[in-house]
């Protein structure tokens, strides 16, 4: 899918769910600045790991985009910061690393 969206490198951007995608119910939009969409996470593992962090409403989560090694036009490094209450941490970073 094409998108009229652009991000530079260091450029944050903005993430929103998309449950009720008809592609993936576990898609995660993925909005320049600006407001335009640039694109979405990559489905798996990524968005359907995701997914059910989005959804909750304790983490803040933050994508910052970077075009450390950009593979294509399609497929472009990121960095993303999971940011929330301390006393969840663990259990977020455990629930990561099952993925």
């Amino acid at each position: 899918q094409y998108y009229n969206g652009v991000v530079h490198a260091r450029e944050m951007a903005t993430i929103i769910r998309e449950p009720h995608n008809r592609y993936d119910s576990n898609a995660i939009r993925v909005d320049n600045m600006a407001g335009h969409q640039v694109g979405h996470i990559k489905a798996n593992p990524f968005a359907r790991a995701l997914a059910p962090l989005a959804d909750d409403p304790s983490p803040a989560i933050r994508l910052e985009v970077t075009f450390m090694q950009p593979h294509n036009m399609y497929d472009v490094d990121a960095i993303m910061t999971i940011s929330g209450l301390p006393q969840y941490a663990g259990a977020i970073r455990q629930y990561l690393l099952s993925y």
